[in-house]
């Protein structure tokens, strides 16, 4: 592949970020040590892609990523040395586990198309690395009992929800009420259609109760929306210029979201359970 010193790494599993051999977006760089200083952290991903194609390595957990060739990229799975790297700690990173060293073990995908698309890698992430939970528990009762017993199968959803977004956060708040954010797993480069926002109407997602009121918060759910007054700046001389107050007011009767490609909103929803 042609990709001209150049490649990608993912955010904290989020956005892709550019990065150019031996460079730095923002200031000039001499690199006194050339591999080192072009490792950068994988969450979850790193890609190279040209004109036509695209090949992405997704990782189970986090690792240090590179291509110091064109075509070629590495992962470091664990890093130990035998030997003193002088860097303050005065002694090998050696670490052990009944006196042998310590294995990293774990899980790559390896994955490839267009090069204009690439929402593929995006819901394999969503499914393997951030993959549910599985629980057991000891029973006497046989497969039999158990089924005649208890629900084998739940769904809290009333209908799936859009292939680019999922519920990042539910969770009890005050009362009858619920912490939810919607997220839009997709950046605006990896699927023709994912610029395009998406619209979700809370009201028919949930199963086990009825939404009667929601409020839009900040990401951290901190303050209401609307009450939002955040300072904007000038970037000649550094002085405020004036505030800049969030002009969005509480959903009303339709809670109707709108999600643009990479957007977490955050809301608190009142609800009623179903009797």
């Amino acid at each position: 592949m042609a990709t001209n010193a150049t490649f990608y790494t993912d955010s904290n599993g989020r956005e892709m970020l550019k990065r150019v051999l031996n460079q730095r977006p923002t200031y000039k760089t001499q690199l006194e040590e050339p591999i080192a200083g072009n490792y950068y952290p994988v969450s979850t991903r790193i890609m190279l892609k040209d004109d036509k194609s695209h090949f992405s390595i997704i990782t189970d957990r986090s690792q240090g990523g590179t291509s110091l060739r064109d075509g070629e990229m590495e992962l470091m799975l664990h890093r130990r040395m035998l030997h003193d790297d002088a860097f303050g700690v005065d002694e090998a990173l050696n670490e052990q586990a009944f006196g042998r060293g310590l294995v990293a073990r774990g899980t790559h995908y390896l994955t490839g198309g267009s090069s204009d698309s690439q929402a593929a890698e995006r819901r394999l992430v969503q499914e393997h690395v951030l993959a549910a939970w599985t629980f057991f528990t000891p029973t006497t009762l046989s497969l039999a009992e158990w089924q005649a017993a208890y629900y084998m199968e739940f769904s809290g959803l009333k209908t799936a929800l859009p292939d680019n977004v999922q519920i990042l956060t539910l969770e009890p708040w005050k009362g009858t009420s619920f912490l939810l954010r919607l997220e839009h797993i997709l950046e605006k480069d990896d699927d023709e259609d994912a610029t395009e926002p998406v619209v979700v109407n809370l009201q028919e997602i949930f199963q086990p109760f009825t939404i009667r009121e929601v409020r839009e918060t900040t990401l951290g759910a901190n303050q209401w929306l609307e009450d939002v007054s955040r300072l904007v700046w000038k970037k000649e001389d550094n002085q405020v210029d004036n505030h800049e107050t969030a002009s969005k007011s509480p959903l009303q009767d339709v809670p109707v979201v709108s999600l643009t490609p990479m957007a977490i909103k955050t809301f608190i929803v009142e609800v009623s359970f179903q009797v």
